[in-house]
């Protein structure tokens, strides 16, 4: 265990130089007992715990401030089966560590474009590379894995054996336990040609569109990464690096392809290593230099996205900055979208946008640059990205990384690290149904008001503006109860079928008698407006107390219930969409009052569940709009019935 000196100030040594966290402890490990060990030690401590193989993911997850880092740089050894094409990999080692075990045995490994990268992380991630068109990703690769998890224990997942826990690790990063070995199927080729072509920034959205057609659309043995990076003469330039693995002789033809992109200014196209290709990016983006990395996915590159990215990258603060593409064809395209947990199987190109300065230049304008290109890119873009590239601040792009394997990726983190001790990629955020029960507390306070306003108004008077008011309620709780219906209750019915059955039966049939209920009031309301008088004042309390008891038994049991069902199986995004559906139904012309009845009497604890719940410019204009619309229209219910300031129920 170090917690200074040399190995200490080693294992603290990322990849991106930015990275300054101090962990209170590294614990260097050379066998998966001592990997154990440094688990339990953690948890029984009640400190964070982080887990460094090759430290070059640029957020800075392998270092635990102010916890324990599980140093797995002792667990570097790769051997390999030549009988069967299978290599033993150690939980650290390197991507060249293993490229250069394969071709000793004349393989090649489906691994990334950099030999620095560790090559568990790149495996657990997904593992975009040179060779993705032909072998796949690098998790398609993965045969089985050797798992500390967090209680301390082994296991052994595969296809046969723990197979969620394989499905997990294949896309879903490290985020199920330590990884201490990985046996992974190597490959044979018939040759390996690889090249870079340079192409003049004046020419080059042109030329970066025609390559990313070219990789979307090329054989499985070409595999075509692009972007614009500074050329060694200190001009920007766009370069294509192509990668072939196919039959050295068909492999001349890739010239001719590489024709359409247009006149290189420099060119190098012919036989290769695959440990030549990872040293070469190696060399491009050494350790040590401070980095930010603000990635998009893009279905395609029209011509507006190029023309995006050509004048952002322009327009770069360093010449170490670039952009790289990333594209996604072939055999990983042909994998199942359900086989393994990696997100998008369908073509596609990952854009990396990568911001690189010295140690000691402000870092100001370089992470403005890097971010601007990223939110210039946005309205190009999918939704989600490649999630070994994101940083835990972008919880937008993580809900959507892992397409429709959020929710189950959610409930494996349940089941193999209930208490969230490993943190590698970020994983989708969770749905934090707080915000419901202020939206109850609206319901039960504002169904009661409208009893006093009912009981208050005179018949003779402005009875409309009161019961239009009840009308209003009741499409609100219609919407309400119609976004559960169709959002919620289905999906906790499928993913804990066992677990909820009862309680979504429970709250259907509520449903069922509350919106029965609510038609009355509605009924007897439209009969008090058209036709004023007591005795229909008196239908319209009676409905109202017909309704308040069983809706606010319906408030509590949910609350009492389905809240914590709901933040165990449904992501940030679903639950957001839940209220948006709701919202959707809603007039436009009523939003604001609705908001400011929403936020009337809010604890600030409460405030910030919004705050963190919606965008920024949403809880604005709740905020701005909401309150004042708000009291204007209380202030004309209270004049039309004639109450006080004192006609806020309890609750």
């Amino acid at each position: 265990m170090h917690t200074h000196g040399p190995g200490y100030d080693g294992a603290c040594r990322l990849w991106n130089g930015a990275v300054d966290r101090r962990p209170a402890a590294v614990v260097a490990c050379s066998t998966a007992r001592e990997v154990a060990a440094a688990v339990r030690a953690a948890r029984d401590l009640d400190v964070p715990l982080s887990v460094r193989g090759g430290g070059h993911g640029w957020s800075g997850a392998a270092l635990a401030d102010g916890g324990v880092v599980v140093d797995l740089r002792g667990l570097c050894g790769v051997t390999v089966d030549p009988r069967t094409d299978v290599a033993h990999v150690g939980g650290g080692a390197l991507s060249l560590d293993v490229a250069r075990a394969a071709a000793e045995h004349g393989s090649v490994v489906a691994a990334g474009t950099a030999g620095a990268v560790g090559f568990a992380g790149l495996v657990l991630g997904g593992g975009y590379g040179p060779l993705s068109g032909a072998l796949g990703l690098a998790a398609d690769s993965l045969l089985s894995a050797d798992v500390v998890l967090a209680d301390g224990t082994t296991v052994t997942a595969s296809p046969d054996h723990e197979p969620e826990l394989f499905w997990s690790l294949r896309g879903g990063g490290g985020n199920f336990g330590v990884v201490v070995g990985l046996r992974v199927r190597l490959h044979r080729v018939p040759g390996l040609l690889s090249g870079m072509l340079l192409y003049p920034l004046d020419r080059a959205a042109r030329a970066l569109a025609a390559a990313a057609e070219l990789a979307l659309g090329c054989p499985d043995e070409l595999t075509v990464q692009s972007g614009l990076i500074t050329a060694p003469t200190g001009e920007r330039v766009m370069f294509a690096a192509p990668t072939w693995c196919g039959d050295p002789a068909a492999g001349e033809a890739v010239r001719t392809r590489l024709a359409a992109l247009g006149t290189p200014v420099f060119e190098r196209f012919g036989p290769s290593a695959q440990t030549e290709l990872m040293a070469g990016t190696d060399a491009l983006f050494p350790f040590g230099r401070h980095v930010e990395v603000r990635p998009r996915t893009l279905a395609e590159l029209t011509p507006e996205a190029a023309a995006v990215l050509v004048e952002g990258a322009a327009a770069a603060e360093s010449p170490y900055s670039a952009v790289s593409l990333h594209a996604l064809h072939g055999a990983a395209a042909r994998v199942p979208a359900e086989a393994t947990a990696y997100g998008m199987r369908r073509p596609h190109l990952v854009v990396e946008n990568i911001a690189v300065w010295e140690p000691g230049d402000p870092a100001g304008a370089h992470r403005a640059w890097v971010r601007g290109l990223s939110e210039s890119l946005a309205p190009h873009a999918l939704p989600g990205t490649y999630a070994n590239l994101l940083g835990a601040d972008d919880p937008a792009q993580a809900e959507h990384a892992y397409g429709a394997h959020a929710a189950r990726l959610l409930r494996a983190k349940d089941r193999y690290d209930k208490e969230g001790a490993f943190r590698a990629i970020p994983l989708p955020p969770r749905a934090d149904s707080r915000d419901m029960v202020a939206v109850h507390d609206m319901y039960r306070r504002e169904f009661d008001r409208l009893r006093t306003l009912v009981a208050a108004v005179p018949t003779a008077g402005a009875v409309r503006r009161v019961t239009d008011h009840g009308a209003f309620l009741i499409d609100l709780l219609h919407a309400h109860h119609g976004s559960e219906d169709a959002l919620v209750w289905p999906k906790l019915a499928a993913r804990d079928p066992s677990g909820t059955r009862a309680l979504t039966s429970t709250m259907t049939a509520q449903h069922e008698e509350v919106d029965r209920r609510l038609r009355d009031v509605e009924t007897s309301l439209a009969a008090l407006a058209a036709h004023p008088g007591e005795d229909r004042r008196d239908a319209a309390l009676d409905a109202l107390d017909a309704l308040i008891p069983p809706l606010r038994e319906h408030l509590a049991l949910e609350e009492a219930e389905a809240l914590a069902f709901i933040d165990r199986h449904l992501t940030a995004g679903e639950w957001a969409e839940v209220g948006g559906m709701g919202l959707a139904a809603i007039p436009p012309e009523r939003v604001p009052v609705m908001f400011g009845m929403l936020l009337d009497g809010v604890s600030q604890e409460m405030y910030e569940v919004f705050a963190a719940a919606v965008p920024a410019e949403v809880l604005t204009a709740m905020a701005q709009a909401g309150p004042p619309a708000w009291s204007a229209y209380l202030a004309e219910l209270r004049t039309a019935a004639g109450t006080d300031q004192d006609d806020r129920p309890a609750s």
